[in-house]
């Protein structure tokens, strides 16, 4: 019998402060076989049903805001990947990895509030990426199920983690560009000119 790469730990041993082993050939789980069945819902759902007006929050600032907040969060994944890696290890061997975990989450989180506030009809281009942030978050469920079982059992592939990071980076990138170009008007209050989008 060949040599396993990870000791396996069983779930209800699991801590946040963990002392991970890197393996860069180490194997890779299984992606998930499905996602919730409230987000496969929630992906389906027709996009811009609602129309605009009549709302009490302004939707259009917030769907601007929560892309921008998505491309945050999916950067902050990257700097806290950082810990994760040998060299940025505590002597004692044990890292907490409970930060990029709470990231993971905040991150699909935001995804999930941009796929909702896609049912109001921003502009006419709503569904377009509406099925661009429904691709980023099926690439994302997958990276928390993974991440989650390389965790479990204190063996992590950084290369992988490295590539799925990178992926969640560029749905962020594409979709908030998509935002800025589209130049979404603001709700106008009493007849002001609005000014362009900016990414400043």
């Amino acid at each position: 019998m060949g040599q396993r790469l990870c000791k396996s730990t069983p779930p209800e041993e699991e801590m946040e402060e963990v002392q991970l082993e890197e393996r860069i050939e180490a194997p890779i789980p299984p992606p998930p076989r499905a996602l919730p069945p409230k987000m496969i819902a929630l992906i389906k759902s027709r996009a811009g049903i609602h129309a605009r007006e009549g709302f009490y929050e302004d939707v259009a600032n917030s769907y601007i805001r929560i892309a921008m907040d998505l491309r945050k969060r999916a950067l902050r994944l990257e700097v806290l990947l950082k810990d994760l890696e040998p060299h940025r290890s505590p002597t004692d061997g044990n890292i907490n990895v409970l930060p990029f975990r709470i990231a993971i989450q905040n991150l699909g989180s935001q995804y999930e509030d941009f796929l909702r506030v896609s049912s109001v009809k921003v502009d006419d281009s709503v569904q377009r990426r509406k099925d661009m942030a429904s691709e980023g978050f099926k690439d994302w469920f997958i990276m928390k199920e993974v991440v989650d079982v390389m965790f479990r059992e204190k063996c992590i592939n950084l290369r992988e983690i490295r590539r799925m990071v990178q992926v969640q980076k560029d749905h962020a990138e594409q979709l908030l560009q998509d935002v800025v170009d589209s130049k979404i008007p603001p709700r106008q209050e009493r007849n002001k000119p609005v000014e362009n989008l900016s990414t400043q």
